[in-house]
């Protein structure tokens, strides 16, 4: 059956299928492997290549980003929630459990004491 008439997207897996059918045709092209061999080339296969692939993109980013002039500034404790709910730049309200000391924080503004209230 050609290429395109090939329906992967009416298989459960169909994109992973139609990986693994690439990965054969490609072998069998390069002359890398003989015709009983090709059964072997599986999902994990390809799976591994992915998590290689990955690890070398996250060591690279990693690398980049330790000479990156950026990192030195850019440290955990610089990125304080404390000071924004979730990033959005909006002051934190209310009370807040705080993980770190395991006790509730209190982000409400103090209530103002007016003398008149004093006799």
């Amino acid at each position: 059956m050609p290429y395109d008439e090939t329906k992967y997207h009416n298989a459960p897996n169909g994109s992973q299928l139609q990986l693994t059918n690439d990965l054969r045709t490609v072998a069998r092209i390069n002359g890398k492997l003989e015709a009983s061999d090709l059964k072997y080339i599986t999902d994990d296969l390809v799976l591994e290549v992915k998590r290689k692939k990955a690890k070398e993109l996250a060591d690279k980013f990693r690398d980049q980003r330790s000479r990156s002039p950026v990192s030195s500034y850019l440290t955990p404790a610089s990125r304080n929630r404390s000071s924004s709910v979730s990033g959005m730049g909006m002051p934190m309200k209310g009370r807040w459990y705080n993980h770190t000391t395991k006790e509730m924080d209190n982000y409400d503004a103090p209530k103002k004491k007016y003398d008149y209230y004093e006799v």
